[in-house]
């Protein structure tokens, strides 16, 4: 946090001397809550304004303040009620934590104001930057919030990413935040205030590929992405942003903006790979999972059970007539701390398609590895047990549905 500049914390937020961050190497040598729906669009370098506005409903900005220091301007990604994610740059000053975090949930122009059009101020509870961060690498935080989050058709998470191993090379990503608008490969420019909320398209590149070995000086990285486009890049104030793709139509967060060499330059963006951090984030992040606290999943409840709970089960809604076209639904189960669970299907049927392109369950440990990938069609899935004492159910349909669904009946073991 280089060139820092003062700006006074009276909660009157303006985007006025404030520190535009994200890691320039010029200058510096997982989900049960509805996720956020795809939907078409009529910072961010040679992006445009978010239209229709609050069309990605995850966006939050991230707004760390050090005393007698400086504030500085970060995006982040709400991933369920309690937690956002961001960049572990964004909270960490000369090695030391930022604990005087604020975020901004809900809002599009930030120069009128945050609350009027709906949006708020929550403060931020706890902040664990990734133990292994440093020299620009494991460049990833979370951010307990002090209160959790109420969703609205302006404010939903992101879906986390259920593979921690699947490539998504190639595919169109979107990048977010009111960050420099202005694209440079030498000197820094005096970027200019952006009020609104701007986002681009970018291109996630393979880690073989030139553009992205020749920078990072690795084909094998796990814990960092590139993503290019030309003439379009995220910018000083985008760090701690997302990176999202679209996902059985859904945005999943892949990549957390981290750092490059000028912006919108010959180089391509780096990025925190979220997979990468699967079973860190995960196990951090459990108990903002909605309808985590209380109840058992007998009956399909998306709640994990408490330690008491010994066994259980979980079925896809309205089992066992059709269940319902274009869902989403993660059930959570969770036994005692030092137990494992082993789920047992008691019923199994789901559209059939090659990869299972239509429909399909699969179960996520707790420690983000994969117990039973995608499945589909009417034979039963053997017995599954985790290795840890809590595992994720996830559930989709498609537009039209033929099928009964499934249940799961599961024991503390």
């Amino acid at each position: 946090m280089d060139d820092i500049i003062l700006e006074r914390d009276d909660g009157n937020f303006t985007m006025d001397g404030i520190i535009l961050e994200r890691f320039d190497l010029e200058d510096r040598a997982i989900n049960t809550c509805d996720c956020a729906p795809v939907t078409a669009s009529s910072r961010i370098v040679g992006g445009k304004e978010v239209n229709p506005k609050y069309r990605l409903p995850y966006q939050a900005l991230v707004y760390p303040t050090v005393p007698g220091v400086g504030s500085f301007l970060c995006g982040g990604t709400i991933v369920n009620k309690r937690y956002v994610i961001t960049a572990a740059h964004c909270t960490d000053y000369k090695g030391a934590t930022i604990t005087n975090v604020k975020v901004a949930i809900g809002e599009h122009n930030t120069c009128d104001g945050v609350t009027n059009e709906g949006g708020s101020w929550i403060s931020a509870k706890r902040v664990i930057n990734h133990p292994n961060y440093g020299n620009h690498d494991n460049d990833i935080a979370v951010l307990e919030l002090s209160e959790d989050i109420t969703f609205t058709a302006n404010i939903k998470p992101a879906c986390l990413p259920t593979s921690a191993t699947k490539d998504y090379s190639n595919l169109a990503s979107t990048i977010s935040g009111w960050g420099g608008t202005i694209g440079y490969s030498g000197a820094q420019p005096q970027q200019p205030q952006q009020c609104t909320l701007k986002e681009s398209v970018v291109k996630v590149l393979s880690p073989t590929s030139q553009k992205c070995s020749s920078f990072l000086g690795t084909t094998t990285s796990t814990s960092k992405l590139c993503a290019w486009a030309e003439g379009t890049d995220t910018c000083q104030g985008d760090s701690g942003g997302p990176l999202t793709v679209a996902e059985n139509g859904k945005f999943t967060l892949i990549g957390v903006v981290s750092y490059g060499a000028g912006c919108a330059a010959s180089t391509p963006g780096i990025y925190a790979r979220v997979q990468g951090f699967l079973p860190w984030i995960t196990s951090l992040i459990a108990d903002g999972e909605c309808g985590s606290s209380g109840g058992s999943s007998t009956g399909g409840s998306t709640g994990g059970s408490t330690g008491a709970v010994e066994s259980g089960s979980v079925q896809s809604d309205n089992y066992p007539s059709d269940y319902p076209v274009n869902q989403d639904k993660t059930y959570e189960i969770s036994v005692a701390a030092g137990k494992k669970i082993k789920m047992t299907f008691a019923a199994f049927s789901l559209e059939n398609a090659w990869r299972c392109g239509w429909d399909y369950l699969a179960i996520v440990d707790g420690n983000g590895k994969e117990l039973l990938g995608k499945s589909c069609g009417s034979v039963k899935p053997a017995t599954v047990t985790s290795q840890t004492n809590k595992v994720k159910v996830v559930f989709h349909s498609d537009y039209s549905v033929t099928s009964t669904g499934f249940k799961i009946d599961w024991v503390s073991v």
